[in-house]
């Protein structure tokens, strides 16, 4: 099923990108069964990532400069969005943490397909949608305002740092389990 997954995997720094860490998960183990039947003892750990882990993999090549913004934790970026919700909410029986990870998706999927903040809130036809869409834009503000970014921002930059830096980039790419790719897969991918 997966005859393709060696000769992808070919070459010093070929790198197997995929939709889900399921199908990570699962061609590292179709790699290794593969390499065993060809009588291999052993081999170089191949790079089968999600796309998702596949962006800090390409961080760690670049140069470090210290006029970049500082990058934002799980955790801080949480919080910033938890404190952008409450300005709208104050219900005392309503999850904030719950909700600030359902806006986080929603915040990384616009990201992703390149939808401006501003147009949310233009385009909001429920309280909840304008709540989030004021909530984001706090957050994007917040963002600017302290000099930081959090993955989402920094997976729209990464591009341009790799062009500006001439970073090693993966001799050969090989994406897998993608129904659609998301623009900004696309320009990072180009």
């Amino acid at each position: 099923m997966y005859e393709w997954l060696s000769d992808a995997l070919e070459g010093e720094d070929s790198h197997v990108i995929t939709a889900n860490r399921r199908l990570s998960r699962t061609l590292d183990e179709e790699y290794a069964a593969q390499m065993t039947a060809a009588g291999h003892g052993g081999w170089r750990r191949p790079v089968i990532v999600p796309a998702s882990t596949w962006y800090s993999i390409l961080a760690e090549r670049l140069k470090p400069r210290p006029d970049r913004p500082a990058r934002l934790t799980v955790g801080h970026s949480r919080e910033l969005r938890e404190r952008a919700l409450e300005e709208d909410i104050e219900e005392p029986m309503l999850n904030i943490g719950g909700l600030a990870r359902q806006c986080l998706d929603t915040w990384n999927r616009l990201h992703d397909w390149c939808v401006p903040i501003d147009e949310c809130l233009s385009e909001a036809s429920g309280q909840d949608q304008r709540i989030f869409a004021r909530a984001a834009q706090r957050y994007r503000d917040r963002l600017a305002n302290e000099g930081w970014i959090d993955d989402a921002v920094f997976r729209a930059t990464l591009p341009g740092w790799l062009a500006e830096d001439a970073a090693r980039i993966p001799s050969r790419v090989t994406l897998a389990g993608f129904d659609r790719i998301a623009p900004r897969l696309r320009r990072l991918l180009e």
